[in-house]
């Protein structure tokens, strides 16, 4: 969590405070808006580790034969301009 993130949770929190303090009654409401939300920021980041691994996997093949690629021109060029 960078400083902009947690800056934001103190400032919404603090905001919250302020409502339930005035308005008991948001605390309830307020409170299954903050498990809903814990629940879906979970299920997200699961999901997006699962993703970002198949991306990685996907690229990894492209990438070694690219290296592959590009290192076997470079020693044939050293080769060629060395006799």
């Amino acid at each position: 969590m960078d400083i902009f993130q947690s800056d934001a949770t103190i400032i919404l929190l603090i905001r919250f405070g302020a409502v339930v303090l005035f308005v008991p009654k948001f605390l309830i409401p307020g409170l299954l808006v903050f498990v809903a939300g814990c629940f879906c920021a979970q299920l997200y980041m699961h999901a997006q580790l699962s993703v970002k691994r198949e991306m990685s996997n996907m690229k990894a093949p492209v990438l070694a034969h690219f290296g592959a690629a590009i290192s076997g021109l470079g020693t044939n060029g050293i080769g060629v301009l060395n006799k």
